[in-house]
């Protein structure tokens, strides 16, 4: 699967709800589950837990997380499609999916939605993940 087919994906769910924990379009998602959804898009199943708090202060395993999932770490800039993590807060993550230039797509809990800009300019880059090429096929 190539970024530029996951960001077309995920640029399909701006407007959807946000929910926390939300894994359907029709009742809301949150950048998790934006991420799940867009893969299963676009034709690649990423194995990301539903068992998280929205604030949290232990992180540890988010690299683990994310390489079991079937992504991988880029050093670089980012490209379109590319999911950043970043640092909200001291006790929050979030997820979002590079569209183009320095926007992004993401569930923002803020606006009640799906919706593509830049990131908030407080926000900390703390990872640059790719959907691996082994990742498993949708099925």
């Amino acid at each position: 699967m190539a970024g530029p087919e996951l960001a077309g994906c995920a640029r399909t769910m701006i407007g959807t709800p946000f929910r926390f924990k939300g894994r359907d379009e029709r009742t809301g998602v949150d950048c998790i589950g934006l991420v799940v959804l867009a893969s299963a898009k676009a034709g690649c199943t990423l194995s990301l837990p539903n068992s998280y708090a929205l604030r949290q202060a232990d992180f540890a395993d988010s690299e683990e997380l994310a390489r079991s999932a079937g992504l991988v770490a880029i050093a670089g800039p980012p490209r379109p499609g590319d999911i950043v993590e970043f640092e909200v807060s001291a006790t929050q993550r979030h997820l979002a999916i590079v569209d183009t230039g320095h926007l992004y797509i993401h569930a923002h809990a803020g606006l009640g939605r799906v919706v593509l800009g830049p990131a908030d300019p407080v926000w900390r880059q703390r990872f640059i993940w790719r959907i691996a090429q082994t990742s498993h096929p949708a099925r």
